[in-house]
């Protein structure tokens, strides 16, 4: 079983159903990959509060009644979740100068590189921008 970090472009397309996205199907492949044991989905904690940020604030504007049932559905998905310890939080900083990438988006690519694997995103622009580093695929 291979690792792989998903972030929260990702694993919100897990949640929408009937999403027009055209790598929804691929984020939902990756879901059904983990399940089957080909890949471990690891996460950093940060993706849960991202993801409730999409759903109640961002471009999902889902009703208070649909944002907890997606959320609820998130926490039962089995990742792997790790939480920042120090050496996490300066590799962190260190990827985001590097890249010019947002501290948040640099947490995902701490992980990936802890774990000697590769990032998986939905978000095109922190693709090009982390692609240097040869951890990042965009999804799809």
């Amino acid at each position: 079983m291979s690792p792989l970090v998903v972030d929260a472009s990702v694993a919100f397309k897990w949640l929408i159903p009937g999403s027009s996205e055209s790598d929804t199907p691929a984020a939902k492949r990756l879901l059904v990959e983990h399940y089957e044991g080909r890949h471990l989905l690891t996460i950093p904690t940060l993706l849960f509060y991202e993801v409730g940020n999409i759903l109640a604030c961002g471009r999902a504007r889902l009703s208070e009644r649909e944002t907890e049932q997606a959320l609820n559905d998130l926490l039962r998905v089995s990742l792997r979740t790790v939480a920042p310890d120090s050496q996490s939080m300066e590799t962190t900083a260190r990827l985001a100068r590097r890249f010019g990438i947002t501290f948040y988006d640099a947490t995902y690519l701490a992980l990936a590189e802890f774990l000697d694997c590769e990032l998986v995103t939905a978000d095109a622009r922190l693709a090009g921008k982390a692609r240097p580093g040869g951890r990042v695929r965009l999804l799809g």
